[in-house]
């Protein structure tokens, strides 16, 4: 790993790696006499790149990348992959109470997967200058490059070396990461989402009109409005580089050796916390949209 930075100049050029592609299949039943109607579909994507370009100037787009050495032309998962997607909807079409007044009902279901995020050291380990975007070594277990220490906290040691060493594995074997290497950008991905849209819309003659009007409620993630828990994105909302922060990381360039120390046990347990200005709180919280359409 190379120590030889300056974040002042920065030579922006164009590079020929990068690639995205996104599959679709989907079946679908238009309206039957019975009033009925469905429709289907799986987009499966995949999308890799090697700066995320999230940023209107040059050094925020260079600092918030996640790489060990920033000068690399290193693909790697693209941020917004969806790796897949399932939509899913079912619509009913009736006539209430024989009003000669249409009504329909629907209900659309999304499940994706959750966007990537980064493994990376919660401090500067290469020393450019840029803390929280470094990516994180995964060593095999027992490797003499990497030793851990205690945490400690006002005099009180809260986590010993031993027990950073075993969240710090448990985080390998949860996450499904390869030892030896360094994490690469994206490694990770944050939980499945499940969401349900509902929709009720009720047609009504105008008296003396050969016009109508139409009333709509539509309550987007109505999972959510029925238990608190359903249809949450899990994750980070940060507007750059999605990253989980694993340990707090000293390198010895003399030595080629690492000391990691405040390990992360909810990221070793997946357990992503959605509140607590993470996830995506607007997306997550149900919400409600009545509507009227004047159709002529």
């Amino acid at each position: 790993m190379s120590n030889d930075f300056v974040n002042d100049t920065i030579y922006l050029t164009n590079t020929s790696k990068g690639s995205s592609r996104n599959l679709t299949f989907s079946v679908e039943r238009p309206m039957q006499d019975d009033g009925w109607s469905w429709r289907a579909s799986y987009t499966s994507g995949r999308v890799r790149e090697v700066q995320y370009g999230t940023s209107s100037v040059a050094r925020s787009n260079w600092a918030n990348r996640a790489i060990l050495n920033q000068g690399e032309d290193v693909v790697s998962r693209g941020e917004l992959e969806i790796r897949h997607r399932f939509l899913a909807q079912v619509r009913k079409s009736f006539d209430w109470g024989n009003s000669g007044h249409r009504t329909s009902v629907s209900l659309l279901y999304e499940g994706r997967s959750g966007l990537p995020f980064s493994f990376r050291a919660s401090n500067d380990v290469n020393n450019d200058g840029v803390t929280n975007n470094d990516l994180i070594f995964i060593p095999e277990r027992g490797d003499p490059r990497v030793t851990f220490r205690d945490h400690v906290v006002g005099g009180r040691v809260v986590q010993t070396a031993a027990e950073a060493e075993e969240i710090f594995f448990r985080m390998v074997s949860n996450h499904g990461l390869q030892t030896g290497q360094v994490a690469p950008s994206g490694a990770g991905r944050y939980p499945f989402v499940h969401q349900f849209d509902f929709n009720i819309t009720q047609e009504f003659n105008l008296p003396g009109w050969r016009h109508n009007l139409e009333l709509s409620l539509d309550i987007l993630n109505v999972g959510n409005l029925l238990n608190s828990s359903w249809g949450l994105i899990r994750g980070s909302n940060s507007f750059f580089v999605k990253s989980e922060p694993v340990a707090q990381v000293t390198y010895n360039s003399a030595t080629d050796s690492y000391t990691y120390g405040n390990i992360n046990e909810n990221l070793a347990d997946r357990n992503f916390n959605p509140f607590n200005n993470r996830g995506e709180p607007d997306a997550s919280r149900w919400s409600g949209l009545v509507s009227v359409r004047y159709r002529f």
